[in-house]
């Protein structure tokens, strides 16, 4: 393994395990699931609406810090990396600044949706 795929490989690592600090964390929910349900048997609508906005947002922002990662790992792949290299990186750095749009993009027009629907409903 060359030197500097080693530092990017080392720099990435340290990129992931800094950033993990800033996920938000989520927690198991500590009351049964018999407390959960109203007199009818059915769920409360607003303890599902709340399960599923906080799973939404934890699959959003694990998603976006891939792909924000996938940027960076590819800029300093770039940087460090020799001439004949870089027309290769180059190449791939389209890819991942499409996954990128595609991930944000989404996200806020999933967002919209929500937002809509719920003003609506």
């Amino acid at each position: 393994m060359s030197n500097s795929k080693k530092v990017t490989l080392k720099s990435l690592i340290i990129f992931l395990l800094v950033s993990l600090m800033f996920i938000p964390m989520v927690y198991a929910d500590d009351e049964p699931l018999s407390s959960q349900i109203d007199d009818t048997g059915e769920y409360e609508v607003d303890k599902i609406h709340e399960i599923s906005s906080s799973v939404w947002t934890t699959a959003k922002t694990i998603v976006q810090v891939v792909a924000f990662c996938g940027i960076i790992f590819t800029g300093i792949s770039y940087m460090l990396a020799s001439s004949s290299d870089k027309a290769d990186i180059k190449k791939s750095m389209g890819y991942v600044f499409l996954g990128l749009v595609l991930v944000f993009g989404t996200a806020t027009f999933v967002d919209l949706i929500y937002k809509i629907a719920d003003e609506i409903l």
